[in-house]
């Protein structure tokens, strides 16, 4: 993802011969993720979908669906996803921009003093990302992220409370996923449970 404080942010590309205007304003592109996640549309009504939204509608129609396939890739990954490290598997998703938005709302109001209902079709995606990457640890936004990404401590004979009070944490602020992904984050989550409780029998605790 291309961000330089020396040059303005890059808002064209070059495909196929043409270069294409693109719409990264932050409100825009979370449009774009809530249609890939969207199951009323079938996986070729996104990609058309999305490539209407990040550069308009007669270049969506321009061109066919491999293409179009090609050129959302290419804005993917040159424009829309940051440099994180790698996702282990059965790692849980901290973040749900659709469900926290009252959360990231508030907490960009509370760190910048930045209205984003102001801001939308003006704030530009690269922007407002290094903006959400930098709110502080007092923003309660960061406060949901760490319960969701805290594992649960070994158990032992002082500290029944504290996982009851994390489990409760966990689940009011877990995120709405598919029945697919609750049942596999719960073996996930049992597996480690069982095997810190094995783990102690082992040790006579």
């Amino acid at each position: 993802m291309k961000f330089t404080l020396t040059r303005p942010l890059q808002q064209y590309i070059h495909f196929e011969g043409r270069r294409y205007r693109l719409n990264l304003a932050f409100d825009n592109v979370l449009r774009v993720f809530e249609v890939q996640r969207d199951p009323l549309f079938t996986p070729a009504q996104r990609v058309h979908l999305a490539v209407e939204l990040l550069v308009g509608r007669q270049a969506a129609r321009r061109l066919p669906f491999g293409k179009l396939s090609e050129l959302l890739s290419r804005i993917s990954a040159e424009f829309l996803s940051p440099k994180t490290r790698p996702v282990k598997p059965g790692e849980p998703r901290v973040l749900d921009w659709a469900q926290d938005a009252p959360l990231i709302y508030a907490a960009f109001l509370q760190a910048y003093g930045m209205d984003l209902m102001k801001q939308r079709g003006r704030l530009d995606w690269r922007v407002f990302l290094a903006l959400f990457q930098a709110l502080p640890e007092s923003t309660k936004i960061r406060e949901v992220m760490g319960i969701r990404r805290c594992d649960l401590p070994a158990p032992d004979k002082y500290n029944a409370d504290q996982i009851k009070k994390l489990i409760e944490a966990k689940q009011y602020y877990a995120i709405k996923v598919s029945d697919e992904e609750a049942e596999a984050n719960l073996q996930a989550g049992l597996d480690r449970f069982g095997a810190a409780l094995v783990s102690r029998a082992k040790r006579g605790g």
